[in-house]
């Protein structure tokens, strides 16, 4: 375990879900600056040899944790969760500010471009993904490139740093200053710069979509997800300790529809999962 900077070829920081093709075993490398309004990515071979890197211009600094890529793209997401140092300090409030009026945008962008004047970008109603399940292209009746992006989408966040984080995330869904994830289906015409929403489950609370790693940037039809049924009442210390997720979700992405759900009992929980 230690840093990797690929023999100096990797100039920047690398977010917390780097994406490997496995069809290629290329490893491309994603980071957000805290300062500047811009994001990178750089992508490597199978021989760790660096293909290409480019800095892509964001609205201003912001948090963006994932992206994604597909057979031929990489997708770039331009979400408000916003860093306000100077708002943070004058209102005592931690350094990520979620705007519910910020410009949403995803940009798509060929994966090994070093231009970043050919990214082409969807605006989308305001929202934020802290992780996407698995994005591919997919040809329509009118033979046009439509990227299919899948991901736990939020209509608001509330960002707090406190001891009590997982009771204050209960409080805030209940009064409605967080709202529970949807899952959400994207579609990005590449063709007529035109795209849709398609909410496949609506406010089911989960997070961390995982699909198979083979089928990272290619159709796949599985997905599995950890979720929150809210039906804990205990808020002791004790079961704030031992709770994260209380139920684990099946779904199939061809079929639009729930396969299996495994809730854990009383006391029983799991955290990310993944799938090798």
């Amino acid at each position: 375990m230690g840093f990797d900077d690929y023999g100096g070829q990797l100039k920047h920081h690398v977010s917390a879900h780097p994406r490997v093709d496995r069809k290629t075993g290329e490893l491309f490398a994603f980071a957000y600056s805290s300062e500047k309004p811009e994001v990178y990515l750089s992508v490597f071979d199978q021989k760790r040899q660096l293909l290409s890197s480019i800095t892509i211009p964001v609205v201003c600094p912001r948090m963006l944790h994932d992206f994604q890529i597909t057979e031929h793209y990489a997708i770039v997401p331009d979400l408000p969760a916003e860093m306000l140092p100077e708002k943070s300090i004058r209102e005592n409030k931690f350094i990520v500010d979620y705007n519910k009026e910020g410009t949403t945008r995803y940009g798509i962008i060929d994966r090994y471009s070093q231009d970043p004047t050919s990214i082409k970008w969807f605006e989308t109603s305001t929202h934020y993904v802290f992780h996407y399940a698995n994005s591919w292209e997919e040809t329509n009746e009118n033979g046009e490139t439509v990227v299919v992006v899948h991901g736990c989408k939020y209509d608001v966040i509330d960002i707090e740093i406190s001891p009590d984080v997982e009771k204050q995330t209960l409080q805030d869904i209940k009064n409605g200053k967080e709202t529970p994830s949807d899952l959400v289906r994207y579609n990005f015409n590449m063709t007529t710069s035109e795209s849709s929403e398609e909410i496949l489950i609506k406010g089911f609370g989960g997070e961390f979509p995982i699909v198979n790693q083979d089928f990272i940037g290619y159709q796949n039809r599985w997905v599995y997800m950890p979720y929150d049924d809210f039906s804990r009442t205990d808020d002791s210390r004790e079961a704030m300790e031992n709770r994260f997720f209380s139920c684990m979700m099946k779904y199939d992405l061809q079929e639009k529809k729930i396969v299996a759900q495994v809730p854990f009992g009383e006391n029983c929980t799991t955290g990310e999962v993944f799938f090798q």
